[in-house]
């Protein structure tokens, strides 16, 4: 457990890692979520999984902290590196 909270050292940072929770949240609630195909989740999960910006322990992106099993299954996100 120590080393998946590495990821947020301090109450400060554990809002950042919460930020993409709640903005998925809202979202859900505003029904504003549209889901992707599985295959185009697939693809770009792969594409994370092979970028060096994707934390594989908590299975998020460096950049935009977000749990990319999630992201890529909701169509109208973007990686932040514009790699899909």
């Amino acid at each position: 457990m120590d080393k998946a909270l590495s990821v947020c050292k301090d109450i400060a940072n554990l809002d950042s890692c919460m930020s993409p929770l709640k903005k998925i949240a809202i979202a859900l609630i505003r029904g504003e979520l549209t889901l992707s195909s599985e295959e185009l989740a697939t693809e770009r999960l792969k594409v994370c999984t092979e970028c060096p910006d994707f934390r594989h322990m908590t299975r998020q992106c460096s950049l935009c902290n977000c749990f990319m099993d999630m992201k890529t299954k909701i169509l109208n996100t973007s990686c932040p590196k514009d790699l899909w």
